[in-house]
């Protein structure tokens, strides 16, 4: 049964109805009243498949139907507020264990977290807003989805889907009649804000798909009142004074008429979103807390944290100096944050975009897509005729000794830029601060503007709130890398950029998210998909541009198994080939692929980097696919301090 049957019979059997299901059917008995009022016999057969409704003579409830809307109003308009007690019969793990857990789950700078007390057992309040948000994007399109968010009561502070799913599905304890309810006043007002911003960030989504329709349909107006202005100018040059009198009035007529006419189509691709609450539930949860230290050489900072045995995770915790929710930093003289312990800018969120307005005197103007601008560079060169040299990508350079003051300035303003240019949607300036033939420079033609949020698992709806950052040197090669974090509806993702100086002009290479034993240059999988969870694998954004029958095969393979850093490794090296017709002439495209994959991993550390298990992921064989590696090794010279 499809979600919609499945609501509308968990709402019969709310309200007193009786369900039998079976199989594609479902029996139902509807109480008196409950028939009237669904306009339904009082017993039937329902189900949400079309044959099995004509064989057996079953009612179709599709989606769409008016029952299952009549149900949906009825949850609105009478909302879900409650409160579950949950139980955990998740084993506790020993302390050393836990220590090893809160050292990976919250990386300290400059210090670590020790555990030197047994923990305690203690409660959680958790807060859980649903909410229906519809969408106007003009009269014509509507659109609807629901929402979800969690946040601690306690801390004001999100809790991931994925963790909460694992909460929720806790079997619920016996309701205690003395529980002292907290005051959730803050934290769903926190959660209520963090969905306007989705829903914001979402319409202004929708709103790129009927800006052509609304230019259209402003410059058929235009012109026509343009036509009908000319024709009066033309009849009032020849016509007599008194005449002269009648048209001029014809005309100012004529313009407020226009006026009225283009503010008339304004409004109607003016678009809007309505966030309607229907559930509010309070989670108890059984939890451990325990108080922990931050250690910098001899110096001791207290923090505690909190342990979630049915999530196997721990609860977020803010900075202890200023609040906010950041990576902390261990400093001389407190414990910090990376935000309030080095200088951090912060980025404006980006507008809503406008709606048009339309002036009498001035050409209209109509909602449009962001900026674009032609893809980094990263086409394939023709195929050379004779013996050409295939195009290799450019070693990293050695720049410039930069002092620690120059390399702080540098990375944080080149960061700044970067994330000012993802908040804004400005493809043109994002072009100009990515190296070609680059990681960075395949996310951008994959994503344009959301390759930043794409490439660290940053839901491309999230509105981006600040940032923090830090720059070191990089370890193995001559390039530098800037370490932060950017916080985006709410919620707190590291990154790491990668970026070189030529010639006086500082370019990204790449960015790829950052927690501990997660490198630049070396990526384990299974260690990005614990940290940055499904928007770096199966819940990845949709590329923008259309691609051709290998880089499809590449995304559609590795990108759920390998995730989206290894992919776009691949799709570099793809990308840089001389002449890859000759390839896909010789080979099948799932070898060729495949080869792409083996060799990413081989080098960047994304996979397990044989052929066999290549071979054995793309159906392919795996002689072919040995013999393009050979290939693309002979042509690409791949080393591990250049993986693409």
């Amino acid at each position: 049964m499809t979600t919609g049957l499945d609501f509308w019979l968990r709402v019969i059997e709310f309200r007193g109805g009786l369900v039998d299901r079976s199989g594609e059917t479902g029996l139902v008995l509807l109480p008196a009243g409950l028939d009237t009022e669904f306009q339904l016999p009082t017993e039937l057969d329902v189900t949400d498949d079309p044959d099995v409704a004509r064989e057996d003579g079953a009612t179709f409830l599709g989606p769409g139907h008016p029952a299952i809307a009549h149900a949906a109003d009825l949850l609105l308009a009478q909302g879900d507020v409650g409160v579950i007690q949950a139980t955990s019969s998740a084993q506790m793990p020993d302390l050393a264990d836990l220590e090893e857990l809160a050292r990976l789950r919250f990386p300290v700078a400059h210090g670590r977290i020790d555990l030197p007390e047994p923990a305690q057992r203690s409660t959680l309040d958790i807060v859980r807003l649903g909410a229906l948000v519809r969408y106007l994007v003009s009269d014509e399109d509507h659109y609807q989805e629901q929402l979800e968010r969690y946040y601690v009561v306690e801390s004001r502070l999100p809790i991931a889907d994925d963790t909460a799913a694992a909460l929720l599905a806790q079997k619920p304890a016996e309701p205690d009649p003395d529980l002292i309810l907290p005051d959730v006043t803050e934290a769903m007002l926190a959660a209520y804000q963090e969905m306007d911003a989705i829903a914001t960030r979402r319409r202004a989504i929708l709103a790129r798909d009927v800006a052509a329709a609304c230019q259209a349909e402003l410059d058929r107006a235009q012109a026509y009142y343009a036509a009908a202005l000319e024709s009066v100018a033309k009849r009032r040059a020849t016509a007599t004074a008194d005449r002269q009198a009648m048209l001029d009035t014809r005309a100012q007529a004529t313009r407020v008429e226009r006026a009225r006419r283009l503010e008339e189509i304004t409004a109607k691709y003016r678009g809007a979103h309505e966030i309607v609450p229907f559930r509010l539930h309070l989670l108890h949860l059984p939890v451990v807390r325990v108080q922990a230290q931050v250690r910098r050489g001899e110096r001791r900072y207290p923090l505690e944290l909190v342990w979630m045995p049915a999530a196997a995770d721990f609860a977020p915790v803010r900075c202890p100096a200023c609040g906010r929710h950041a990576t902390l930093d261990a400093g001389k003289t407190q414990l910090g944050c990376i935000s309030c312990q080095t200088k951090a800018p912060v980025i404006p969120p980006p507008r809503p975009p406008a709606a048009p307005v339309a002036r009498p005197d001035a050409p209209p103007t109509a909602p449009a897509p962001a900026p674009s601008a032609p893809p980094v560079k990263t086409a394939r060169p023709p195929a050379p005729a004779a013996k050409t040299a295939p195009r290799k990508a450019p070693a990293p350079p050695r720049p410039k000794e930069l002092s620690n003051r120059q390399l702080h300035e540098a990375g944080d303003r080149l960061a700044l830029r970067l994330w000012q240019a993802a908040a804004e949607r400005n493809n043109r300036a994002m072009q100009r601060l990515i190296a070609p033939d680059t990681p960075m420079a395949t996310a951008y033609r994959l994503f344009r503007s959301d390759a930043p949020a794409a490439s660290i698992g940053i839901p491309i709806t999230a509105v981006l709130d600040g940032l923090a950052t830090q720059s070191h040197p990089h370890q193995v090669t001559s390039e530098y890398v800037t370490l932060g974090e950017v916080t985006a509806a709410g919620s707190m993702y590291p990154f790491s950029i990668v970026w070189r100086e030529l010639s006086g002009r500082r370019e990204i290479v790449q960015i790829v998210p950052f927690r501990p034993g997660i490198f630049a240059r070396y990526l384990d999988a299974n260690l990005v998909r614990q940290h940055s969870g499904a928007g770096l694998f199966e819940k990845c954004p949709v590329p923008m541009e259309r691609l051709e029958p290998v880089a499809a095969t590449l995304w559609r393979t590795s990108t759920p198994r390998l995730g989206l850093p290894t992919t776009v490794r691949a799709l570099t090296s793809w990308w840089r080939m001389p002449n890859p017709d000759a390839l896909t002439a010789q080979f099948p495209n799932m070898a060729v692929a495949a080869a792409f994959e083996r060799a990413a991993c081989y080098w960047g550390g994304g996979g397990p980097g044989g052929y066999e298990a290549a071979a054995q992921a793309y159906e392919a064989d795996v002689e072919q696919v040995r013999k393009v590696g050979v290939t693309v090794q002979k042509l690409l010279k791949l080393t591990a301090e250049q993986p693409w």
